[in-house]
């Protein structure tokens, strides 16, 4: 028998990933398509292109886990490239974790 606790969090990220762009279609289209304007080559974290995205105009989704399915569908669609370098996260709420920096293709 499975034990939910340690297995099946990949299969769980992506069906509620999948929910909550189905959820901010309109948002998660101008949103990718304003990650497209960025420079290419820009560097930063997940949440530096979310802050240079709302400094730029986008709203806030309607759910917060919108900002993590814009990063995976980012990744998807060969907008944004993962460095293999990582940075503490500055918000709040992200008490200082560990997260990926990525590159504008």
């Amino acid at each position: 028998m499975a034990d939910d606790l340690f297995e099946g969090g990949p299969e769980a990220r992506d069906a509620a990933l999948e929910k909550v762009s189905g959820n901010n279609k309109t948002w998660m289209r101008d949103a990718l398509r304003m990650m497209r304007t960025l420079p290419a080559g820009e560097l930063g974290t997940a949440e530096d292109i979310g802050r240079r995205l709302r400094w730029q105009g986008l709203p806030h989704p309607s759910d917060p886990g919108a900002w993590g399915a814009l990063t995976m569908q980012a990744i998807q669609k060969r907008i944004i490239v993962n460095t293999g370098k990582r940075r503490q996260m500055k918000g709040r709420k992200a008490h200082a974790r560990s997260t990926a920096v990525y590159r504008k293709a």
